[in-house]
């Protein structure tokens, strides 16, 4: 209970310094979150434009700039909390519905709030920044006690400032890490308990796996993991056989609802910054696998060292980085901790994790350079380390090596977490104040 206690301690008090330090919509796409998070709260649920309040894009007027070298100033804070919303003047926002509705449950929650009380957009958009924190750091809480061998996995990777980052902004990928790791908690716990597996048990499997592939649904692959249950955890084979057949038909459906939601929307709203035409894309993977492949191997070869280095922290719009010796420390806990923390897989698990790990990232690849890259380019666009956070526990648990009997302790954890980001909070502050 004290470990819990003081990660939680350690990720509310800088989980909330992120998002009052960094400035409105200087995370990446929050723009489009807000719009859209806030637009789920005033009853619109299809791919159209939503009409909103003229408050809602006047703020963002006041606020954003895509002049990155400039510094937030007191003026401009001052007229964006002056910004009312204007609730009889709607206008019309471009805020594509790539994700659902699951991928914002706290903002959303928080925006009905602010609607119902007539708050001012600007107190709105701190709101929903802090909903999600709180949410975010409540559910590594409930991971942490359902798998509690992999505590300090789950603490570790929710303490890394990239992750603090995100929980506290408007970002769809906090409820993505958030749902993937209570998905990870409730299948190691399957795997590796003696004990038969209850129906809430499962209960919990499917609805954590049906939220995670509303959210993002490249990740639900990991409850592939479902099929290295041992068999003496059920009753009997036929028991077996209809618990996992009704896992993965919920998911089946729910990825498939996702994967429409995302694929519809990125055709009727195309990028309009590049040549992007995701049908001519796809037709072009179908027509030459072998060079998609190779554009896949070039993208991996390329970027691969610093998807793993930005995977700890790159705030901003991706363009403020951690320095590189807090980077290696970072690094270096999080394998210590893989191989010193927690109990090993059987080895047929270790082996689907690591396989189950390469076919997300791919498959996320694949995504991208169907959504946001040039048609028939060589070059991969929008993919960034933040992306492995949801896996980050998988591929951790995967390096256990078992002889190895002296493990990383949870105080060094949180030391490393609490100097790592004080510094990103110090490199913030420089940057933008």
């Amino acid at each position: 209970m004290r470990q819990h206690i003081s990660f939680a301690a350690v990720a509310l008090l800088f989980g909330t310094a992120y998002p009052l330090i960094t400035p409105p919509f200087e995370v990446p796409d929050e723009v489009g979150h807000f719009w859209h998070a806030s637009s789920i709260a005033y009853g619109y649920l299809d791919r159209g434009l939503p009409v909103m309040p003229r408050g809602f894009r006047i703020i963002v007027w006041a606020l954003w700039t895509p002049e990155r070298g400039r510094h937030l100033t007191a003026e401009k804070m001052r007229l964006a909390r002056g910004v009312q919303l204007e609730h009889r003047v709607r206008v019309p926002l471009r805020t594509p519905a790539y994700y659902s509705a699951a991928a914002y449950v706290p903002q959303i929650g928080a925006a009905l709030i602010t609607r119902v009380v007539g708050a001012r957009p600007f107190f709105g958009f701190y709101a929903g920044r802090l909903a999600t924190l709180s949410a975010s750091v409540a559910f590594i809480l409930l991971a942490s006690w359902i798998a509690p061998q992999f505590r300090d996995h789950f603490h570790a990777v929710s303490l890394l400032p990239m992750s603090l980052f995100l929980f506290g902004s408007w970002s769809a990928d906090a409820m993505t890490i958030a749902s993937a790791l209570l998905v990870t908690a409730v299948l190691l716990r399957a795997i590796l308990s003696d004990a038969p597996m209850s129906r809430l048990e499962m209960i919990a499997l499917i609805c954590a796996s049906a939220w995670l592939s509303l959210c993002k649904p490249s990740y639900i692959l990991a409850t592939l993991l479902a099929l290295t249950i041992p068999r003496s955890r059920f009753e009997s084979a036929a028991r077996r056989f209809a618990s996992v057949g009704i896992l993965l038909l919920v998911v089946i459906a729910a990825a498939t609802l996702s994967v429409w939601l995302t694929m519809s929307t990125a055709v009727a709203f195309p990028r309009s910054d590049i040549p992007v035409d995701a049908r001519a894309q796809v037709q072009f993977i179908a027509d030459d696998p072998l060079r998609f492949a190779g554009v896949l191997a070039h993208d991996l070869r390329v970027n691969g060292v610093d998807y793993i280095k930005t995977m700890t922290g790159r705030f901003g719009m991706y363009d403020v980085s951690l320095p590189a010796p807090v980077t290696f420390v970072l690094l270096a806990m999080l394998v210590g901790i893989g191989l010193l923390n927690g109990p090993s897989l059987p080895p047929r698990g270790r082996t689907l994790t690591l396989f189950v790990v390469a076919v997300i990232f791919i498959s996320i690849l694949t995504y991208l350079y169907v959504t946001s890259s040039v048609a028939g380019g060589t070059t991969i666009e929008g993919t960034q380390g933040r992306y492995l956070l949801p896996i980050l526990p998988l591929i951790l648990a995967a390096l256990r090596v078992s002889r190895l009997r002296v493990p990383v302790p949870h105080a060094a954890i949180l030391t490393i977490a609490v100097v790592a980001n004080a510094i990103a909070i110090f490199v913030l502050l420089g940057r933008y104040w």
